[in-house]
């Protein structure tokens, strides 16, 4: 049988909010469990905002290569290395995930659960009680 562990509140989430709110939680003395089911950073830094604008970023500097010729820069032999591109990609995402990681992980009294979490049941009768936060 595993040891069951109690925390004063549970986050359910590490994207844009999870984390900082975890992080308020625990700056008041809360002993706090972050559960996520994927990768810290949620969507944005993952799947979204992150690996999107930094593609978003390779295209337009390769758009702006094309038009030296406007500018009188001679950018003979230009072409694109998608490969590349990818791999900057993923490697701010790591970099962003992996700081987020860093930062949590010093947090005293945070735990991250990496874990599906849902809610169930009802609340209690009369609503749930006020935490005090």
């Amino acid at each position: 049988m595993s040891q069951v562990e109690l925390f004063d509140l549970v986050v359910i989430g590490a994207g844009q909010a999870g984390p900082f709110l975890a992080a308020h939680l625990v700056g008041q003395g809360k002993k706090v469990a972050l559960v996520e089911a994927r990768d810290l950073g949620g969507t944005c830094v993952n799947r979204g905002c992150t690996p999107t604008k930094t593609l978003r970023k390779s295209a337009r500097v390769a758009h702006l290569a094309s038009r030296a010729g406007d500018f009188g820069i001679r950018a003979d032999g230009l072409s694109v290395d998608f490969a590349a591109a990818m791999q900057r990609m993923q490697q701010r995402v790591d970099e962003s995930r992996a700081g987020l990681e860093r930062w949590l992980g010093g947090l005293a009294g945070l735990t991250v659960i990496k874990a599906h979490a849902r809610l169930e049941g009802r609340a209690p009768e009369g609503g749930v009680s006020d935490p005090g936060w």
